[in-house]
């Protein structure tokens, strides 16, 4: 038997076309697939691939250490986070990943300075390593209110997430957005940017914001700014994250791995597949 485990097609607008035909075809002949979330099952299924035959594993990562550090993090740990960077304000955006091109770090600060603007007791903190360091370093050094924290880790970070308002990561919003559940911090993303297929988790208004900016920061601080000052909608977000920070686990993933793998065992080989058994016929 053969299983597949993937996207089904890449979420990426530079996909190369012709590999990108290959997987569809490839994607309509194994016996089982798993697919990394609800919606790629879906797609798979547009192929034309039996829907019965699809488990969707949700894909995720072990958060509970993190849920568990950010549990215990205690006023004492949030007021020595906030004195470590120098915070002065409560509404605080956080920025947590790679510091590469692809996360779009010139919109995150070219928004946060619109929502400056707008809130002046709004602060943002970027933590994270990688080729834009220093970029964002030097940005850090012409404003009061950007802090850069270099990597963070353990219970340093689930301080961060804990005093943190909201996560700004407007672009290539993968897994992290399984951290925010777990932390209890809703995920503000742009629907223009490029996404991994871990973005079919943001529900809109619900555990976060998918922002229709049409790729201008502007549009992005000023859905930001609204959000902000809706005490009840970010007390729903929040709600909405803890909630599905048990919808999304390693655990949940493993089990429906297991149930998927079962399922294919018990349904046995595809018949008109169009592969071939050793013998040479067509199964």
């Amino acid at each position: 038997m053969v299983g597949l485990w993937g996207h089904g097609v890449s979420p990426y607008r530079d996909a190369n076309r012709a590999s990108e035909t290959v997987k569809r075809v490839l994607s309509r002949h194994p016996d089982w697939w798993f697919a990394y979330t609800d919606a790629v099952a879906e797609r798979v299924a547009g192929f034309g691939f039996p829907s019965e035959r699809i488990t969707s594993v949700r894909n995720a990562t072990d958060t509970r250490q993190l849920a568990d550090q950010v549990a215990d993090v205690t006023p004492a740990d949030l007021e020595a986070a906030r004195r470590g960077l120098g915070l002065q304000n409560r509404r605080v955006g956080l920025f947590i990943g790679a510091l590469i091109p692809e996360k779009q770090l010139e919109f995150v600060v070219s928004a946060g300075d619109e929502i400056r603007a707008a809130l002046p007791d709004f602060e943002l903190v970027i933590t994270g390593a990688g080729e834009l360091e220093a970029w964002v370093a030097d940005q850090a050094a012409r404003r009061p209110w950007l802090y850069f924290a270099g990597q963070r880790f353990g219970p340093e970070l689930a301080a961060l997430m804990r005093l943190s308002t909201f996560l700004a990561v407007p672009s290539w919003v993968g897994l992290v957005i399984t951290d925010a559940f777990a932390a209890g911090t809703p995920l503000f993303a742009s629907v223009s940017a490029e996404h991994p297929p871990e973005i079919d988790y943001l529900r809109h208004r619900e555990n976060g914001l998918l922002i229709d900016d049409g790729g201008d920061p502007h549009r992005y601080a000023e859905a930001v700014v609204a959000a902000l000052t809706e005490e009840a909608l970010v007390d729903r977000l929040r709600a909405g994250c803890r909630a599905d920070a048990q919808r999304y686990s390693i655990e949940d993933m493993a089990g429906r791995f297991a149930e998927g793998i079962v399922s294919a065992l018990e349904a046995g080989p595809r018949r008109g597949s169009g592969r071939r058994t050793p013998s040479g016929e067509a199964t």
